[in-house]
């Protein structure tokens, strides 16, 4: 009985502390957005992490527009350095999946 109450006790005073840590995890900051800023390449973030992933990228080079302006050597695939310059983009311009105020 007194280990069961040990316990019982000891999850409801550990209960807010890992609610804490689970929240802090979804909790990300959020950078002003630059009025009229906009990224091509935002609204391919999916996941909304600021990192352009594999799969992201993937997405991207099927993209004709964005394929014009990124694919600078003109092989058909994004390049590290490629993706770079996308990811600076992105960077620049936080939010920029947001579509533009008229």
């Amino acid at each position: 009985m007194k280990t069961a109450l040990r316990l019982t006790a000891a999850l409801l005073l550990a209960a807010p502390f890992v609610c804490d840590l689970a929240a802090a995890d979804k909790k990300k900051p959020v950078a002003p957005v630059a009025a009229g800023s906009y990224s091509p390449v935002a609204k391919f973030d999916l996941n909304k992490n600021g990192i352009l992933e594999p799969e992201e990228i993937a997405l991207i080079e099927k993209d004709a527009a964005l394929m014009e302006k990124y694919d600078l050597n003109k092989n058909g695939k994004i390049d590290e350095g490629e993706r770079s310059a996308m990811q600076d983009s992105l960077k620049a311009a936080p939010g920029a999946g947001m579509k533009k105020k008229k």
